[in-house]
């Protein structure tokens, strides 16, 4: 295909340590409907506002990767808040 992966920003473009804007989630719904539909086979990727209160939604809305920036480098411990990310 023509398209190996899509970006979804999730937070507003310019600066790190926001909060999610989850309405976002219904373009990641949407593109993952449409591949589903075959409309390709490409990669849905988020960035901003990846936590462990918003990763389980995330995942469940279709995602296939997400950047994890402040949630990671600002964490007491950066294991544990990638634990808290994963899938379940």
């Amino acid at each position: 295909g023509y398209i190996d992966q899509v970006l979804v920003m999730t937070v507003n473009p310019g600066w790190g340590g926001q909060s999610m804007i989850m309405s976002t989630l219904n373009k990641v719904r949407t593109l993952n409907e449409m591949r589903k539909a075959g409309a390709g086979e490409y990669k849905i990727c988020i960035d901003g506002g990846f936590t462990g209160y918003t990763a389980q939604e995330t995942w469940d809305a279709g995602v296939d990767a997400a950047v994890m920036g402040s949630a990671f480098f600002n964490a007491k411990n950066p294991a544990d808040a990638l634990r808290e990310c994963r899938p379940r």
